[in-house]
């Protein structure tokens, strides 16, 4: 298994070279995330300056309700962080990751099956990310709304997200 405060280096020292602040211990809806990441930049693409946020926290175990709750959690608090105002040339991302030492397979199955809830122009991209098998889960399915930029939240997770080998 990898060690949970060498991934959170890691995946920090990734995302300060891709141009995010990180600010390490960030309490997000009574509970502590370890890594709260933001950027802000014009991301021609997506015909918009895009906020992205990347919220790491490590947990011993979860299961889908818990999962799920803090990625809705981690999405509210990067649209207040934001000021909440979205469209026309502003939109964004959250990233809300749980990692853990060992993912029960059922909720990898219920992570890879369930699609990222719908915002308006913004993104809610929960990923799980199971240490010991050094694996990064997300809904790999296609989907319809943001077909256009999904691929890119997906190599963005894998690069930023997956475990050293």
């Amino acid at each position: 298994m990898s060690d949970p405060q060498q991934y959170v280096a890691t995946v920090s020292e990734r995302l300060v070279s891709d141009g995010f602040e990180v600010t390490p211990n960030v309490a997000v809806d009574g509970g502590m995330a370890g890594i709260w990441a933001g950027r802000r930049n014009f991301q021609a693409s997506m015909f918009s300056t895009v906020s992205t946020f990347v919220i790491v926290r490590l947990d011993t175990s979860v299961d889908a309700a818990h999962f799920t709750a803090f990625s809705a959690a981690c999405f509210q608090a990067a649209v207040r962080r934001t000021g909440g105002g979205r469209g026309l040339g502003s939109s964004g991302v959250c990233f809300a990751v749980t990692a853990v030492p060992h993912a029960d397979p059922g909720l990898i199955a219920a992570v890879e099956a369930t699609p990222p809830p719908k915002h308006w122009s913004s993104f809610e991209f929960p990923v799980l990310v199971d240490l010991g098998a050094k694996t990064v889960t997300f809904h790999r399915q296609r989907v319809l709304w943001g077909a256009a930029y999904v691929g890119r939240f997906r190599r963005d997770a894998e690069r930023w997200l997956q475990p050293a080998t």
